[in-house]
């Protein structure tokens, strides 16, 4: 067991074990709809759950909070990196804290699989049955047209004594929390948009060696061919790992059969709708979707930094399987969770690309909450995290839901939300770049963008000029809350002309906002490889560049996805930032000499005083 820092600011368990127990908030899991309760889970069937702990508030003189807010507030390119153990230190609870959960834990019988520092942690293992007693649950299966999940319906409930001392309990539901982004898919898209065309009207910099590290794509559903991958330069190592989830489950790299997927792509080619090919294939359209996804983040990144290292992250969609498959990458994964060649991360990579994700409604406070936690930890290891803002506009649903939604983990404050803008050809063989909201095979689409109801306002967006958000899914309850906006950036989403790939060997199309999250991961990593190291979290450096035409400004275009005749448009592109395209599409090199410069006009260097 690792040494804990001692005198910490937690009250010490004293007196006689407490009997009470008290809800831990926001615990009630959040069924998707039409989701199909059946039998009860098997008693004697072995889990792990995670009890997540709640950090420490150090005092503000101390050494290790001096050094992390001097990190946070640092440029990009003058941030000073957190060592191990100050990272270690700035999560880990006290001796007390950690005596506290693990002798509840043993008297429910519960063995011990891991304390972690890092992580601030506990991982447990046991039957279901001794959970269901210790959290007062009642574990079911269910049924949904995601997959069979297991979950219970009532809040998780804590012993008294360790009421203030967790964040969040993880494991006691498998709920499917990941939709791709790549949402559709075309194959009749003409001359679809190869790497170096992107990379040349981005006006990235020039490619050069993995200087900027490697780059990490998560995946939560599908996976790729070989022969999809063969093009890749030898010489760029390309992992693929897998993370096992808390019931033991290997995802793995499971693509689409290829006779399944070639039957697909025929139907795609002759034009029949979406609705059609669903209906046809009902059994493989959700594994086409995830393949297209999984196999279009690979080649986007590898053809725009082909020398680059590549990790492709295959982990369950639950909330669990998120925050493994995060801390994998960050170096501190789960006891005998993460495998495949190579599968010892030692340093964190440069860029994260993340292009699933759910409306924050489908998430659960909880599970929201433990998360952005770990989008924090990921941001202190100076890990750029890329989030795709979906593709179902301002509701971020293609239902008739009239309350608006933002995408998680777009929303989230450590993320870069991505949303989506669309390329069309001029006759100068030039570009033209509108907000992107189109039809294809019958489905509307458009990038997703609005308020967050669950991340308060951040600092950085201060300056920009937001509209009403309206009823959003939570603030409509508290009318007064002011949350952060999504999208910060956008890149090309737009179907025709998509984004060249290849399925099986074949000329294929993607796009989405999926698209566009890889293509900004992809540049940032460049952006680092130029600058010499990676850059880490960029959020408040982008909006503090947002004036010295950095980015694009999109003036044209709205992304709902059907407006009638005379109805109000939620949100419209305009100057500056807005929730279309949030402050624009990139200019590379404009970036690059921006961050290399520092916030200051002058070409000093900016940032904050050295470290205390």
């Amino acid at each position: 067991m690792p040494v804990f820092l001692a005198s910490r600011p937690y009250p010490p368990p004293r007196g006689a074990v407490i009997r009470t127990h008290t809800p831990l908030a926001g615990s009630r899991p959040v069924h998707p709809p039409g989701a199909a309760p059946g039998s009860a889970s098997a008693g004697d069937q072995r889990i792990q759950v995670t009890v997540v702990l709640k950090p420490p508030r150090l005092p503000r003189d101390h050494p290790v909070a001096r050094a992390v807010r001097a990190h946070d507030a640092a440029w990009p390119t003058e941030r000073v990196p957190l060592t191990p153990r100050e990272f270690a230190a700035a999560y880990a609870p006290s001796r007390d804290v950690v005596r506290a959960v693990l002798g509840v834990a043993k008297q429910e019988g519960l063995t011990i699989v891991d304390v972690s520092e890092a992580r601030h942690d506990i991982v447990l293992e046991g039957p279901i049955a001794a959970f269901e007693k210790a959290y007062k649950i009642r574990e079911r299966e269910y049924q949904h047209e995601l997959g069979r999940y297991r979950a219970h319906d009532e809040p998780i409930q804590l012993p008294g004594q360790l009421a203030s001392l967790v964040q969040g309990v993880l494991g006691l539901d498998t709920i499917p929390h990941a939709h791709p982004h790549a949402a559709r898919a075309a194959t009749r898209t003409v001359h679809p948009l190869g790497p170096d065309e992107i990379a040349r009207h981005y006006r990235f910099p020039p490619a050069v060696s993995s200087a900027g590290g490697r780059v990490a794509v998560l995946e939560f559903g599908g996976g790729v061919h070989a022969q999809d991958l063969r093009f890749r330069p030898r010489k760029a190592a390309i992992r693929m790992l897998r993370v096992t989830d808390g019931e033991g489950n290997d995802p793995g790299n499971s693509p689409l059969a290829r006779d399944q997927l070639r039957n697909i792509m025929d139907a795609w080619r002759a034009g029949a709708s979406l609705e059609t090919i669903s209906a046809r294939f009902p059994d493989g359209i959700a594994g086409f979707m995830d393949t297209v996804e999984s196999t279009m983040d690979a080649q986007i990144v590898s053809g725009l930094v082909p020398d680059a290292p590549l990790d492709l992250v295959f982990a369950s969609p639950s909330a669990d399987g998120w925050r493994r498959a995060i801390y994998a990458e960050l170096g501190f994964p789960y006891p005998g969770s993460i495998s495949g060649p190579g599968a010892r991360v030692r340093t964190p990579p440069a860029v994260i690309s993340v292009s699933w994700g759910m409306s924050e409604s489908a998430w659960g406070r909880m599970n929201l909450q433990v998360l952005h936690g770990t989008l924090e930890a990921a941001m202190r290891r100076d890990v750029t995290v890329c989030c795709s803002t979906g593709d179902f506009g301002s509701r971020n649903s293609p239902g008739p839901q009239t309350a608006r939604s933002v995408n998680y983990p777009a929303s989230s404050t450590w993320a870069l939300a991505c949303g989506g803008t669309a390329l069309a050809r001029t006759r100068s063989r030039r570009f033209r770049e509108v907000t992107w909201n189109e039809s294809l095979l019958g489905a509307s689409m458009a990038g997703g963008g609005g308020m967050s109801g669950h991340f308060a306002a951040p600092s950085f967006q201060a300056a920009i000029k937001k509209p009403n958000p309206g009823n959003t899914w939570l603030a409509g309850r508290r009318r007064s809350f002011k949350g952060r906006w999504v999208p910060d950036v956008a890149a090309h989403a737009g179907f025709v002309p998509g984004v060249a790939m290849s399925l099986l060997g074949q000329p294929f199309a993607g796009g989405g906002t999926s698209a566009a999250t890889p293509i900004w991961a992809a540049l940032i990593a460049r952006l680092g490889a130029e600058l010499g190291r990676p850059l880490g979290w960029l959020t408040p450096a982008f909006y503090a560049l947002a004036r010295r035409d950095v980015f694009r400004d999109i003036r044209t275009g709205h992304n709902d996805l059907d407006p009638e005749t005379g109805r109000r448009l939620h949100y419209r592109a305009g100057p500056g930032w807005d929730p279309c395209t949030g402050l624009g599409a990139p200019d590379g090199m404009a970036l690059l000499e921006a961050l290399r410069a520092g916030p200051g006009r002058s070409g000093t260097r900016g940032g904050t005083r050295p470290r205390e």
